[in-house]
């Protein structure tokens, strides 16, 4: 997948979910008219129709984006190491918790982060009810592969090989204003500022492990990533490979539910 069949994916999901909402505003109608003749009912179409009409402009924009965007004439992505790049743009497409793609600065879709569980009654559910069961993340490479398995179970994620080795655990504490997280007996905490929100990840010896940063992006760039709000995803050169992965799933806890 290149950047420009991300915005075409989630303009069609968008364009999918205008037509669904106008489902119940017909229904109520065929109710309300033919059946009970109490148009009082019509009121409760209103929301639907308000939504409708929010997902079609969101269509149009990600429509719009998807011919704006310039591409090298070697669309075709080349076979790499996900660890050996140390910058990813990320996006999100719908999903009942999360689905996160990396993208290289190229505009080629390095990876994924998605919920393992896509079944239907979850897309309907609010996050609070949902957030109650135990939720299992699948990091994929570029070929679709998985790497790890995320586990997360309240305030904590244990991170999995695909052969079910232990990799490490993730835990989360509220630490004033802010939140820690514990893992391998060091203490990361997250350093948040700005609208839209910029993170640092930062070890308590100070150290930074990795940044993710809004609204900055070089005019290049722009041509392929058009939304100037696209987080970008920065690794420190400090930062090893199970440094990366337990990163990765802090980014978990950040964006989960960005687009449910």
């Amino acid at each position: 997948m290149n950047i420009r069949q991300f915005y075409e994916q989630s303009a069609a999901a968008s364009l999918n979910a205008a037509l669904a909402a106008l489902i119940p505003p017909i229904l109520l109608l065929f109710y309300s008219v033919v059946i009970t003749k109490y148009f009082q009912l019509l009121i409760l179409a209103i929301p639907f129709l308000i939504y409708s009409f929010y997902c079609y402009q969101v269509f149009l924009l990600n429509k719009n984006r998807a011919g704006s965007i310039q591409l090298e004439t070697a669309e075709e992505p080349f076979t790499y190491n996900f660890f050996e790049e140390s910058t990813f743009l990320l996006t999100f497409l719908p999903a009942p918790s999360l689905r996160m793609l990396f993208f290289d600065p190229s505009g080629i879709k390095a990876g994924e982060i998605r919920d393992r569980s896509f079944f239907l009654a979850r897309w309907f559910l609010p996050y609070f009810l949902d957030r109650v069961f135990s939720r299992k993340f699948v990091l994929y490479d570029q070929q679709d592969k998985p790497i790890v398995f995320f586990q997360q179970r309240n305030d904590q994620i244990e991170i999995i090989t695909p052969e079910g080795e232990h990799v490490s655990t993730v835990y989360k504490f509220i630490k004033g204003k802010g939140k820690e997280y514990l893992f391998d007996h060091q203490s990361i905490q997250l350093l948040k500022k700005g609208i839209p929100a910029d993170y640092t990840f930062m070890t308590s010896e100070k150290t930074v492990f990795g940044q993710i940063q809004s609204g900055l992006m070089p005019l290049e760039w722009g041509k392929r990533f058009v939304n100037p709000n696209t987080p970008i995803l920065t690794f420190a050169p400090c930062a090893g490979e199970k440094d990366r992965i337990q990163l990765l799933a802090l980014l978990i806890c950040i964006y989960i539910y960005r687009d449910h």
